[in-house]
C-alpha cells in the first residue's frame, strides 16, 4: 500500500472527523481541534493505507493524535463513515473523536504525552524540542 492511497483515504474521512470535532466544540467539550484525538476503526486494507502515513496522520486531521485500529476493536460510541460513494458495508470505517487528556505544548499547541520529558524545555513536546535544539523533525507526507 502506498502513502498516496492513505492520503486519499484520509481526505475521504476528514470531513466527518471535522464535523465530529465541531459537534464537540458546540457541546463545549473541545475548544479547538488540537484538543482532539481521533480513533479510526477499519478493515485490514484501510488499516494498511492509513498506517503508511504513520504519526503524520494527525497533521492531516489537525488533531493532537490519530490512532488506527482494526475493525474488531470498535467501540459502540463510534460514528460510521463510508469510504466510497457506493456506501457498501464492506467500505465503511468507524471513528471516535475525544478530548485529549494530555497537556498542551506551548510551542505547537498539540496535546502530547511527552510534554515535560526534556528538563531544559519542560513546556515543550519532544517534537518541538527536536525542532528547537535538534536537527528538526522529518516529515514525508503532511
Amino acid at each position: 500500500m502506498s502513502a498516496f492511497e492513505g492520503i486519499n483515504q484520509a481526505r475521504v474521512i476528514a470531513p466527518t472527523i471535522r464535523q465530529e470535532i465541531e459537534n464537540l466544540r458546540k457541546d463545549k467539550i473541545l475548544g479547538s481541534s488540537l484538543e482532539a484525538e481521533v480513533d479510526i476503526y477499519c478493515d485490514d486494507e484501510t488499516y494498511e493505507k492509513l498506517t503508511a502515513l504513520g504519526s503524520e496522520l494527525r497533521f492531516i486531521f489537525i488533531t493532537s493524535d490519530a490512532r488506527i485500529h482494526v475493525l474488531k476493536g470498535k467501540t459502540n460510541d463510534c460514528v460510521e463513515v463510508y469510504v466510497h460513494e457506493s456506501k457498501s458495508v464492506e467500505e465503511r470505517i468507524f471513528i471516535k473523536v475525544s478530548k485529549s487528556e494530555y497537556e498542551k505544548c506551548v510551542r505547537c499547541w498539540h496535546h502530547r504525552e511527552d510534554i515535560g520529558n526534556n528538563n531544559e524545555h519542560p513546556e515543550l513536546c519532544s517534537r518541538c524540542v527536536e525542532n528547537v535544539v535538534g536537527d528538526g523533525e522529518e516529515r514525508k507526507f503532511a
